[in-house]
C-alpha cells in the first residue's frame, strides 16, 4: 500500500511467498541466490525446489467464474487454469502458487483425466528431488516456468528429454 521496501527475514517460505517480490537465499551467512521470487522458485538447482512444498508463482488475472462448478478461471501468459472458486472480481490480479507435487506430465492431451488443467509445455531441464526415487522436471508453459515432481521411473517410461513437447496437467484443488 505504501510502496515502501522492507527487509523481512523468515524461514517460513509460505509467508515469504505471500509478501515478497524479491528473495535472497542465505546459507550460513552466504548468499546462495538472489532474484525475483518467481525466478528463484523455478530453479531446480536451488534447495527450494527440493523442498516437499516446492512451488512456483504465477501472476494471473481473474478471467471468469463458473458458478455451476464453483471454479475460477485464471489467465496468464501460458494460457489459463481453473481453481476452486475465489471471491475475486473479474480482472483482478492474483498470485497463484502451483506446487510441484500437483503437476503431472502426459505425452498427449487427448487422455481423459480428473485433472482439468492441461497445458502444452516443453521440458527445459531436470533436477534432483529430496528423495532418490523422484526427480524434478522444469517445464516452460508459454514463457511461464513450472516444476513437476515425478518419479524417475515415470521420467524414463515417458522418455522425457530436454526439448520434449509434453502436456502439463495441474490439479485445480
Amino acid at each position: 500500500e505504501l510502496a515502501m521496501p522492507i527487509l523481512y527475514v523468515s524461514h517460513a517460505i509460505d509467508e515469504v511467498l505471500r509478501l515478497a517480490d524479491h528473495l535472497v537465499l542465505l546459507e550460513r551467512g552466504q548468499v546462495q541466490a538472489s532474484g525475483s521470487c518467481r525466478e528463484l522458485l523455478a530453479r531446480v538447482d536451488l534447495p527450494l525446489a527440493r523442498d516437499e512444498d516446492a512451488a512456483v508463482l504465477v501472476d494471473t488475472t481473474v478471467a471468469a467464474h463458473d458458478e455451476a462448478y464453483q471454479l475460477t478461471r485464471l489467465a496468464f501468459a501460458g494460457g489459463h487454469i481453473q481453481v476452486t472458486r475465489k471471491p475475486l472480481a473479474l480482472g483482478a490480479r492474483a498470485r497463484l502458487k502451483i506446487q510441484a507435487r500437483d503437476v503431472s506430465i502426459a505425452l498427449r492431451a487427448d487422455n481423459l483425466s480428473s485433472i482439468v488443467n492441461r497445458l502444452p509445455a516443453r521440458v527445459v531441464g531436470f533436477g534432483q528431488a529430496a528423495h532418490p526415487a523422484q526427480c524434478l522436471v522444469r517445464l516452460d508453459v508459454g514463457g511461464t516456468p513450472l516444476i513437476a515432481r515425478i518419479t524417475r521411473l515415470s521420467r524414463d517410461q515417458l522418455g522425457l528429454v530436454e526439448g520434449a513437447e509434453v502436456v502439463a496437467q495441474i490439479k485445480s484443488v
